[in-house]
């Protein structure tokens, strides 16, 4: 394919301002790759996909992460959806475009598309070039904070986050901790929306909560009675199970057990319908994510609404000087078949980072 009859990769004027919990569902190849930072083993015998200041990421690991993202209907919808948005949008423009998805037709495991496999692995790039960063520096994110990227990503898209994988969900949250560690601290305005939506959403941000609880072996009305009278009572029961859960921990556990704890206030107990019978559950205690400027922080970039998990083809160019300076400093290599690592002309593409230019694409710095 020659160059001249390649698709043109370029950021189109602003669509309309970004607003807390509901920007538009377009976004561009950085700001996908702005969402992540965390670190990757380079010990495998899978062949690299790219390397960052040395350190491989295999293809093994970019094609475990792309089946994590894909398992996930809710997120292939909504990604599906606002590349379409924004390929409609190029095409009431008089602009040639192309309508880029999660699924298609690259010469890899799997059926993803080139566009898309290069953003995932955009993604990995950038989470490693901030995971050496930082470890260079002795740094790194607290439990804390980590659980506040945890709860900040579920706040902003509860279905989507619950959809994906354990292993994904515990990644980006420690991406989105780390990648929060290297920003500037929120300025008045920004801390109040970072407020307003921790306030919002002030039930989700917890680390950890305890429970107590006792199984009732009795099944069908005697054993729902005996529950429904000890949960009354639960002064009258003796022989409780005590267990401590992060949120990860509690998705782990049946729906019905997450409702009735969710409706627990610790001054009442509740119960489940189980396999056995039925479980008395009561609250012992929940620790809250205070509110402050890190965790505001961490709030920021783990909430930023829906551009964050569905993010497709263009944004106005997005500030985030921080990990600019990082990945501008990062010497990255990309395997052909997924890309190049091109370091966008600011005088076209002002505050952008590098990017891992998809194949078949190559920049317009036209007007």
């Amino acid at each position: 394919m020659t160059p001249a009859s390649r698709r043109a990769w370029r950021a189109p004027a602003p669509l309309g301002r970004r607003v807390r919990g509901r920007a538009p569902l377009v976004a561009s190849l950085l700001a996908t790759l702005l969402v992540a930072a965390a670190g990757l083993s380079a010990c495998s015998a899978s062949p690299p996909a790219a390397s960052v200041n040395g350190q491989d990421i295999t293809q093994g690991q970019l094609f475990q992460e792309l089946g994590w993202w894909a398992s996930s209907p809710a997120y292939v919808k909504a990604y599906d959806q606002a590349s379409y948005a924004q390929y409609r949008s190029a095409q009431a423009q008089g602009q040639q475009a192309t309508w880029f998805k999660v699924e298609g037709a690259g010469p890899w495991p799997g059926t993803y598309g080139t566009f898309w496999v290069s953003q995932v692995l955009g993604n990995m790039v950038v989470a490693l070039a901030i995971h050496q960063d930082l470890a260079r520096h002795r740094t790194s994110p607290t439990s804390t904070q980590v659980a506040a990227a945890w709860a900040a990503a579920d706040a902003a898209q509860p279905v989507m986050w619950q959809e994906l994988p354990s292993p994904l969900r515990v990644l980006v949250a420690e991406r989105d901790a780390e990648h929060a560690l290297i920003e500037q601290v929120p300025g008045a305005s920004q801390l109040s929306q970072d407020r307003t939506f921790y306030q919002a959403h002030q039930g989700t941000f917890w680390s950890e909560i305890c429970v107590r609880s006792v199984d009732i072996t009795a099944t069908g009305a005697a054993g729902a009675n005996q529950a429904a009278h000890l949960a009354s009572h639960p002064n009258q029961i003796t022989g409780w199970a005590s267990n401590c859960m992060t949120p990860e921990e509690l998705l782990g556990r049946s729906p019905a057990f997450r409702r009735e704890v969710g409706q627990l206030d610790g001054l009442k107990a509740g119960y489940v319908r189980t396999s056995y019978g039925y479980q008395v559950v009561q609250l012992t205690s929940r620790t809250q994510i205070p509110f402050g400027p890190v965790v505001a922080q961490t709030i920021s970039l783990a909430s930023r609404d829906e551009g964050v998990m569905t993010s497709s083809a263009d944004l106005p160019a997005f500030q985030d000087p921080p990990a600019v300076a990082i990945l501008k400093a990062a010497d990255v290599a990309i395997d052909p078949s997924f890309g190049s690592w091109v370091d966008l002309p600011s005088s076209s593409y002002p505050g952008y980072p590098p990017i891992v230019l998809p194949v078949g694409l190559h920049l317009n710095t036209g007007p």
